[in-house]
């Protein structure tokens, strides 16, 4: 059942006065994570609730405003009109930002509205509504923001756009950006953060997938939509179908009309490695014919077993019987599924100039400092390798030691002597990725200055017998 919508739109100067107001009060994420004691803003859930009744030294405006829009308490009427001017008040108010108890005793925020990525956001807090607008600073919309590319582009579309977080990021190096969601709340939530926000660029639209953008095309698609394998699909942020993978699919299908050459896409999501194929392999057979156009880029965050997925399951505000979760392995079965995994998926579309070099199909593994610019660096050096004359110019590359980068030696006693028994080079950026060497490739990395080349390198290398005779300068 779809509950009443909250908040309304107003006049561009009622959502400009409230918002020259908040970043006049200094309500921004900095100013939140010092008062609440927290690192970054999804670390909302760590939050100390009993912090605010001690005295942090903030101003007491700024404390209000948190205990209001932040942790929706309830604030006393004579608090809110001493340290909010009428002006301001009567446009809280119009907007349905604040509402009154009786005779104006009280005031409380209907929405939870917090600041992030240099925006305003409003949002649901109670995920327990099926169509609840999902919050922008869960952990989880936190983490896919963060691994959305940010380079300039000309169209960008954001698919699933909940409160229209993604498609008011893109808009601030995007010239054009549509929001769309099947979710008439989320619909309502998206409108009113692009008015707060005064995004003239964003597009919001009601629609199922790419049901109502016409002929529209794209340089940039992204999407975070649900992927919890569901039988009901009661609720619309999290339920992906009986396997969870019907949402996802449905938006990679799309991609051979909606995504121009060049562009790429980007998106939270999960699904299932098969008996037949894994995941990333199944999703380029969703992009039919034209799939050796594309690139297709899987970075893993976790897996889950089939039982695991079906009988560990995120709360669920519908009922969830035992015999629900035997139908779901049943299903789960019936495609051959073998692990569930969830990640970041890109999909880039190759130029016009590259038509006949072998498209990617690759996965890899998230690390915590994997964001957008990883995805994007690493494909621009796969098309880079690709060329025919790059087998040339890669060993006048001078290479250098990325800062991420580990060895881990692992050591046993022997005749009480602790002895280095194996080498492992690991690095946390692009991805998380790791290899055994020999001890000698060591030494060989030590001499990555940045100013020898790599057939200096090997050179070096060889007479320094630190790679086998059988090693060519290409092996190498």
């Amino acid at each position: 059942m779809t509950c009443e919508l909250p908040l309304k739109l107003g006049t561009p100067q009622a959502f400009a006065r409230i918002q020259s107001f908040l970043r006049d009060a200094g309500y921004t994420e900095a100013n939140l994570c010092r008062l609440l004691g927290i690192e970054r803003i999804c670390d909302f859930e760590q939050v100390d609730l009993n912090r605010l009744s001690r005295d942090t030294g903030e101003s007491p405006l700024l404390s209000l405003l948190t205990r209001v829009f932040f942790l929706l308490r309830e604030a006393p009427g004579s608090e809110i009109v001493s340290h909010i001017p009428a002006d301001v008040l009567g446009s809280m108010q119009a907007l349905d930002l604040l509402v009154s108890g009786d005779e104006k005793s009280t005031f409380e925020s209907r929405v939870w509205l917090y600041p992030m990525e240099g925006l305003l956001l409003a949002s649901d807090r109670n995920k327990n509504l099926p169509d609840a607008v999902f919050p922008a600073i869960s952990p989880l919309s936190y983490r896919f923001l963060k691994r959305m590319g940010r380079s300039p582009a000309a169209r960008a579309l954001d698919l699933c756009s909940g409160s229209g977080v993604a498609a008011l990021t893109l808009s601030q190096h995007c010239e054009r950006v549509v929001a769309s969601d099947v979710s008439v709340r989320a619909i309502h939530f998206a409108r009113f953060n692009c008015q707060l926000n005064d995004r003239s660029n964003v597009a919001v639209l009601e629609s199922d997938f790419y049901a109502s953008l016409g002929g529209e095309s794209f340089d940039r698609i992204v999407a975070h939509p649900p992927y919890v394998p569901s039988l009901s699909n009661a609720v619309v942020w999290r339920d992906g179908g009986a396997t969870g993978e019907e949402p996802i699919r449905r938006i990679v299908e799309g991609l051979p009309q909606y995504l121009r050459s060049g562009g790429a896409f980007y998106a939270a999501c999960g699904g299932f490695d098969t008996k037949e194929n894994t995941f990333e392999q199944r999703v380029r057979s969703w992009l039919g014919s034209a799939n050796g156009e594309f690139d297709v880029l899987f970075a893993v965050e976790f897996d889950k077993s089939p039982w695991q997925l079906a009988v560990n399951r995120s709360p669920n505000p519908a009922p969830d019987f035992p015999e629900n979760r035997q139908l779901l392995l049943e299903r789960f079965s019936e495609i051959g599924a073998l692990n569930f995994v969830a990640g970041a998926l890109v999909i880039e579309r190759k130029l016009g100039t590259q038509p006949h070099r072998q498209p990617l199909t690759l996965r890899t593994q998230l690390s915590p400092l994997t964001d957008g610019a990883c995805f994007d660096s690493f494909l621009g050096w796969w098309r880079w390798v690709c060329r025919p004359e790059a087998p040339q110019e890669l060993a006048q590359l001078k290479p250098r030691l990325g800062s991420t980068l580990r060895v881990n030696i692992t050591h046993v006693v022997n005749e009480q002597e602790l002895l280095p028994i194996a080498f492992v080079v690991e690095s946390l950026r692009p991805f998380h990725a790791e290899t055994k060497v020999d001890p000698e490739i060591v030494q060989v990395l030590l001499r990555c200055d940045g100013k020898t080349s790599l057939v200096e390198l090997f050179e070096m290398a060889r007479a320094a017998s630190l790679v086998p005779e059988r090693f060519t300068s290409s092996i190498f």
